[in-house]
């Protein structure tokens, strides 16, 4: 864990020195920012030296840009000198004269003074230190705590203190809250072998460079990949969750040290400290595993409409087709009527031997079709679907079947639904014959293409 005595890395120093670098003006800006009221002037004409009133007109004009206590050499400030000067006091001396720090300290006072703020003092770091403690247990991210911490000083009207000192502050409530955590690990997580394991060089399809592995797609070959990882991660995701729990993590921490497991590379969480380094190992679980249940569960989907797609353009093909073939069988029906004025048929002829006849123009099994169409009875659409399921069923194995078995289904509100779902599962984990559907589910059109059973019960 972080010590003390020791302070975090949180900005790049490139924003470091954004914050406590003198601003660039321009014209329009110099003109702006250095412009004082009657009261403002007053209180600078009291100083004895023009050239502490003039620091002075430049300290509170970058203090109303950045809240903070610039410290600064002649040449980074020498062009808002000379423009103050020239405005106010046009016949001071330009001399190049740095302020000492024992005068830089009193015209700050004035500053806050004017501007109704004051200095970050030991009372207001120790308030501070308190508040960011209660955020980090919220969210430990350094830089959300640093701008939070900003963001608390200017709500209460306080100077920014130097970069050093807020590091300070916030490494403290960083390091009590990882403290807190590193307890609750040791007390609740006797057994750390199965969540270390994912750090072994060797973790093949248990390791953490194979899990952190996300699918390109929603395809089958993904979706296999992505299933084996789900497996493994289905194994530790309980544990994980209970653990989340008794440790009290919000939302906010389970995503950021889950970030910082996927971000670090497996040589970097072995060098740290065990507890920690298994903090972010639970949350990565934890968040990997609902992340690879929403990948599953679209893929799911997606699988499931591609093949009912399919199935509704076979159906649409086979109507099509059907429809045109019966219109050429159609125009042979007054064949089939001239049969019974047919002279050269005798009238006992049997009945059988009638049909035989007829059969020959019109088929026994289109015969039944011809008659719907002439009738204008609607074709039995469905039947098409349910034929192409019979005959594809292969893509409900290969693309389905895998996803359905992964995903764990509840169906809310719905008992006899949410049964049938797990004793279907289970038939298909054990090698079983898949069970018939309870027919209390099945819609009453749909029954006559499914095998179903009307008296189960639960």
């Amino acid at each position: 864990m972080t010590s003390y005595s020791e302070r975090l890395s949180i900005l790049a120093s490139s924003e470091i020195q954004d914050l406590y670098s003198i601003p660039y003006l321009n014209p329009q800006e110099q003109e702006y920012f250095f412009t004082l009221n009657d009261e403002e002037l007053t209180i600078v004409n009291r100083l004895n030296t023009t050239k502490n009133r003039i620091h002075l007109i430049l300290m509170l004009g970058y203090f109303r840009i950045k809240r903070v206590c610039l410290v600064y050499k002649w040449h980074e400030i020498a062009d808002d000198y000379y423009y103050i000067a020239q405005r106010y006091y046009p016949k001071a001396s330009k001399k190049k004269k740095n302020l000492n720090r024992q005068t830089r300290s009193e015209l700050y006072k004035k500053v806050f003074a004017i501007e109704g703020f004051k200095r970050c003092d030991k009372t207001v770091s120790e308030a501070m230190a308190s508040h960011l403690l209660g955020r980090a247990k919220h969210y430990m991210d350094h830089r959300e705590l640093f701008y939070n911490a900003l963001t608390w000083l200017k709500s209460r009207e306080v100077a920014v203190p130097g970069y050093s000192t807020l590091q300070k502050i916030i490494s403290k409530a960083v390091n009590n809250e990882e403290t807190r955590l590193e307890h609750l690990i040791k007390k609740h997580l006797p057994n750390k072998e199965d969540f270390r394991k994912l750090l072994n060089r060797d973790g093949g399809q248990c390791g953490l460079n194979v899990l952190k592995k996300l699918p390109k797609s929603n395809k089958p070959g993904e979706n296999n990949g992505e299933l084996s990882r789900h497996e493994v991660l289905n194994d530790l995701a309980d544990r994980a969750n209970k653990l989340i729990r008794k440790l009290k993590l919000s939302v906010g921490n389970i995503r950021y040290f889950a970030k910082c497991c996927r971000d670090y590379n497996i040589r970097d969480l072995r060098e740290l400290k065990d507890e920690k380094a298994l903090i972010y190992l639970i949350c990565f679980v934890e968040t990997r595993f609902q992340q690879s249940n929403d990948s599953l569960t679209v893929s799911f989907f997606v699988a499931y409409k591609d093949v009912e797609d399919q199935s509704k353009d076979y159906r649409d093909e086979q109507v099509i087709s059907q429809a045109l073939a019966l219109a050429e069988t159609i125009k042979k029906v007054p064949q089939l009527i001239n049969l019974f004025v047919d002279k050269s048929l005798s009238n006992d002829l049997d009945l059988g031997a009638f049909r035989k006849k007829a059969f020959r123009i019109i088929s026994e099994t289109d015969i039944p079709l011809v008659s719907q169409s002439i009738g204008n009875a609607t074709p039995d659409k469905a039947h098409f679907k349910w034929e192409y399921f019979d005959s594809h069923f292969s893509q409900v194995i290969y693309k389905i079947r895998p996803l359905f078995r992964a995903l764990n289904i509840k169906c809310r509100g719905n008992a006899i639904l949410d049964q049938q779902i797990a004793v279907t599962k289970q038939a298909l984990k054990s090698g079983n014959m898949v069970p018939p559907i309870d027919g209390r589910i099945m819609k009453h059109r749909d029954k006559k293409y499914i095998k179903v059973d009307d008296k189960q019960r639960i």
